[in-house]
């Protein structure tokens, strides 16, 4: 495979892992805005450092590691301006 298409496949995988875990913990937290933003912000701290081992099932190596968190930074930031603004919330039926 390419460098730039295993490039492109670690960002894909960061960006995958805190979108997956930023829905996790709003879908399991009753805490909104600034609340909220700082639950995220713990929990995506603790997956950021867990990036690695996601990396394997694709075959990619370490050296990739760094467009991973490109791609999870992009999201986690996402997330968090969102939050903290009201606006990332999951509609309770």
């Amino acid at each position: 495979m390419e460098r730039d298409v295993q490039q492109g496949i670690a960002y894909l995988i960061g960006r995958g892992v805190a979108a997956e875990k930023a829905l996790q913990t709003a879908i399991n937290s009753n805490a909104k805005g600034t609340d909220l933003a700082d639950i995220l912000r713990i929990n995506l701290k603790m997956t950021r450092e867990q990036l690695a081992s996601h990396l394997a099932p694709a075959k990619l190596g370490p050296e990739f590691l760094s467009a991973a968190e490109e791609g999870f930074d992009a999201v986690r930031a996402a997330a968090l301006r969102g939050a903290a603004n009201g606006k990332f919330v999951i509609p309770r039926q």
